[in-house]
């Protein structure tokens, strides 16, 4: 399992969904690889990886055949080092993620919980829910490279093995195939938490509705 600093914590101001766009994406071609071949490259070897988007960090966990582990290491850095983000993959999640965007806004669920972050965090990742179409629409393929090259680094990762390696020779191993891997994290300009001050009461409006849906803090309490 390998951990990066690349969760919605690492968005600068103005690329707000970048980090959710990169998980989705970063399977989708590396190098002169498009997504099938890269897929096709990690079946070859007997492995599996999945993409884990998270606030703090993108996670990538991964299982397959120990004796095609370092092969299998060589791959994924060709991925984390060359990750093309195409423009028509790009452009299709742009399209799902619109129409998600428009199911979860008929959500009360979803509003009052969104409402309630943004009360509490303000501009701060913690408060972003999903991304907004403006958003989206600015997002280009060269916005994700940037990000990638800034964001997806071995600096401040975190990788953890288990299986029938002996340490040293883990860590040799580890050294050869992922050498192509390179890049110093950078400091993301995220905003402060906001004080929270007295108690308030914020209302989502939603004409027609039949029902009523109330969130709570800082218990959590929703009815």
């Amino acid at each position: 399992r390998l951990s990066l600093k690349a969760g919605r914590t690492a968005e600068d101001p103005g690329e707000e969904a970048l980090a959710a766009a990169a998980a989705s994406l970063l399977l989708k071609g590396a190098g002169a690889e498009d997504g099938a071949a890269v897929t096709r490259g990690f079946l070859k070897l007997g492995y599996g990886l999945e993409i884990e988007p998270g606030t703090e960090n993108l996670n990538l966990s991964a299982q397959g055949l120990a004796r095609n582990a370092e092969a299998f290491f060589r791959r994924l850095a060709l991925v984390l080092s060359q990750a093309s983000y195409p423009e028509a993959e790009l452009a299709l999640w742009k399209e799902n993620t619109l129409q998600r965007l428009k199911d979860l806004r008929n959500n009360p669920r979803f509003l009052s919980s969104e409402k309630l972050n943004e009360e509490l965090f303000g501009a701060h990742p913690y408060g972003r829910g999903v991304p907004t179409e403006a958003q989206l629409a600015k997002m280009s393929s060269d916005g994700l490279r940037e990000f990638h090259r800034r964001r997806v680094v071995p600096d401040g990762a975190a990788l953890v093995l288990a299986g029938p390696l002996e340490p040293r020779e883990a860590q040799a191993m580890l050294e050869r195939a992922l050498a192509g891997w390179q890049g110093s994290a950078q400091t993301a300009k995220t905003p402060g938490m906001p004080a929270q001050g007295p108690s308030r009461l914020a209302r989502v409006d939603r004409p027609g509705s039949t029902q009523h849906r109330f969130s709570q803090s800082p218990n959590s309490h929703n009815f």
